[in-house]
């Protein structure tokens, strides 16, 4: 593809030369031929330095905050990393306007939510992709993946192969990271849905009003079509209190348009009962814990504006095994149940534990 091609597709951009571009990096240590170097450094001579480095490893263009006295071809855009977004999937066909992309937003619950969709949806008759932190999966393959949200080179490329194959709709987890690097800042959502906001990743966004805020700023009409809201969570509250359309909830303890009644965690599964939008069911997940409550009534909101019949979502749900590392039965030893979770902040651990002393016949021993 033309470089003067892949320029027309960000708006706040220009242009100096032209070059054929046969792959897309971030990495200046990358070696190909032809390829474009996204340089996300503002400093001048860092900047020189790193786009020299990727032209001595094959790079014919680069794309850059500022001109840069260097010989290659250039895309100069100011909001490097928005334009790194868009230049990305143009160079894949735009993948992300064939098909229908869902976000899932939130500090714990992602992976497994992410999963029940998938899961729901395959089993419903509808092809759908799954990206997070586990890989990437579809049509019954697995790809590895080294970020929660993959960078835009690697996230735009799986969504080629994904709607190559026939994938309908595409699952992804949305991280803080992601949404403050504008990683998907081309992608029009068709629904978003946001789990929890609790403490994590301060060393990086300092405090709980930064870290909320980044996290609940994508979920406006311009971003996505629906937005599917935890009101349990004081974040959440807040977003369903903006005024944007199209906002469905789900809860436990405050009113939502799904919600759950009486829940029962053994160590068989987790029971209870749906009221989604008036109709009421029962349902019995293998899944532990009041946290993966909230999980599928997320997915059950979800499925529902897809038209997924009530009863065959909760049939569908009542048949997912535990997800990779949450709150997974891996062992018995000497009579003893073990189990595994990603846990890494106070509530998830706090959550998990509290859901395992409630089937422990004896003593509860964490190694953390």
């Amino acid at each position: 593809m033309k470089l003067t091609e892949l320029a027309k597709h960000y708006q706040n951009a220009s242009i100096f030369g032209e070059a054929e571009i046969e792959g897309i990096f971030s990495s200046s240590k990358k070696r190909a031929k032809n390829w474009l170097f996204v340089c996300n450094e503002k400093d001048g001579k860092k900047m020189k330095k790193y786009v020299d480095e990727a032209t001595l490893n094959g790079a014919s263009a680069a794309l850059v905050y500022k001109k840069c006295e260097c010989g290659l071809p250039q895309i100069v855009a100011e909001d490097i990393r928005s334009a790194y977004s868009y230049i990305a999937a143009a160079f894949y066909g735009d993948p992300q306007k064939d098909l229908k992309i869902v976000g899932v937003v939130g500090t714990n619950g992602k992976t497994t939510t992410c999963r029940l969709i998938y899961e729901i949806l395959n089993a419903c008759g509808e092809p759908c992709g799954n990206i997070g932190t586990l890989g990437a999966f579809f049509a019954g393959e697995k790809r590895e993946l080294d970020l929660t949200t993959p960078d835009p080179e690697d996230f735009f490329a799986i969504l080629k192969e994904m709607r190559d194959r026939g994938i309908k709709t595409v699952v992804t987890e949305l991280s803080a990271h992601a949404i403050f690097y504008k990683k998907l800042d081309c992608v029009f959502f068709e629904a978003l849905i946001f789990t929890n906001c609790t403490q994590d990743h301060l060393d990086f966004f300092r405090n709980m009003e930064s870290y909320s805020k980044v996290k609940t700023s994508v979920f406006t009409d311009d971003k996505c079509l629906y937005k599917v809201i935890n009101a349990d969570d004081e974040y959440g509250k807040a977003i369903i209190g903006r005024g944007e359309t199209n906002v469905l909830s789900y809860g436990v303890k405050n009113p939502a348009e799904v919600f759950a009644l009486k829940i029962r965690v053994k160590a068989s599964g987790t029971s209870f009962f749906v009221n989604a939008f008036d109709s009421v069911e029962p349902v019995h997940i293998k899944l532990l814990g009041c946290f993966n409550v909230y999980n599928s009534l997320a997915a059950i909101t979800f499925c529902a504006l897809k038209g997924i019949d009530l009863k065959d979502c909760i049939s569908a749900l009542g048949r997912i095994e535990a997800v990779e590392g949450r709150l997974e039965r891996v062992a018995n030893f000497n009579g003893a149940e073990i189990f595994i979770d990603y846990a890494h902040t106070p509530d998830g651990l706090e959550n998990a534990l509290l859901t395992l002393s409630k089937i422990a016949k004896n003593s509860l021993f964490c190694l953390f």
